[in-house]
């Protein structure tokens, strides 16, 4: 396995380009070499390694566990990052916002029919390749099985803060539903290129968001379809939120709009 140029860095681990077999892969490292980096970054691999493959989903290569390097091996997609993209200087059109959102939402069906929360649906945590552009779901650092808990909801913080919905912060909650209200704000970053809340501090988030359930003003190049889908995103009543089947749904009835 040979290591290239840094990509990017997360809670606990630092992402690299690198080559595995002459393949470009991108290789996950924990920080540092500590029971809980590694059992955080172990985990991880256990949720992706029960994952059946899919197109709209980061796969698995493999792990590497030894006492000098413990690292988890994906594929690498040449596109980077959304979340980079956004806040770049390219022009990202309408067609191209609502077929990343469609890849995205599929991916996302996938999970939780394979039983998964993600908890951290954002733009930092979708990758892009190829001419047209196509999105891939990575970062499975927050995920949880649910199923293994014999109930829909999983107890846990994780993700961050801006992302979360009001249940995770009130209650360390987190369900199906709470991946939809994430994706309501993936679609706000997707046309303001920012992050929510950019002026709030940690504190005020929390009782902005877990008390008053607040949520960041909508800019107005967002189409009313997608409007809508958002405010349902952020229903206030998780089971009144949408499913990703739904959200599939209604973006399949306007991508062909749009392209």
């Amino acid at each position: 396995m040979i290591y290239e140029e840094e990509l990017g860095r997360g809670r606990f681990g630092i992402v690299y380009k690198g080559k595995w077999r002459y393949v470009p892969v991108a290789i996950k490292n924990v920080k540092i070499i500590e029971q809980d980096y590694v059992n955080d970054l172990l985990r991880e691999a256990t949720v992706m390694l029960e994952l059946r493959p899919h197109p709209n989903v980061v796969s698995l290569l493999g792990v590497c566990a030894d006492k000098n390097n413990y690292a988890i091996i994906t594929e690498y997609l040449d596109g980077g990052s959304l979340e980079k993209y956004l806040k770049g200087d390219k022009v990202l059109n309408l067609s191209t916002i609502v077929k990343i959102l469609m890849d995205v939402a599929m991916g996302m069906v996938h999970l939780h029919t394979e039983g998964v929360v993600h908890r951290d649906v954002a733009s930092r945590n979708v990758l892009l390749s190829g001419s047209p552009v196509h999105a891939k779901i990575a970062d499975f650092g927050f995920a949880k099985v649910i199923e293994k808990y014999g109930n829909s909801s999983v107890e846990a913080f994780g993700g961050a803060v801006r992302w979360m919905p009001p249940e995770a912060i009130r209650y360390n909650t987190f369900s199906k539903y709470s991946d939809a209200w994430s994706f309501g704000i993936l679609c706000y970053e997707c046309f303001a290129r920012e992050d929510p809340f950019p002026n709030h501090s940690l504190s005020q988030l929390i009782i902005d968001i877990g008390n008053s359930y607040a949520t960041p003003a909508l800019p107005p190049n967002v189409p009313p379809f997608l409007k809508s889908l958002v405010q349902n995103c952020w229903q206030r009543e998780p089971t009144e939120r949408p499913t990703f089947h739904d959200i599939v749904e209604v973006l399949s009835k306007n991508i062909t709009q749009n392209e």
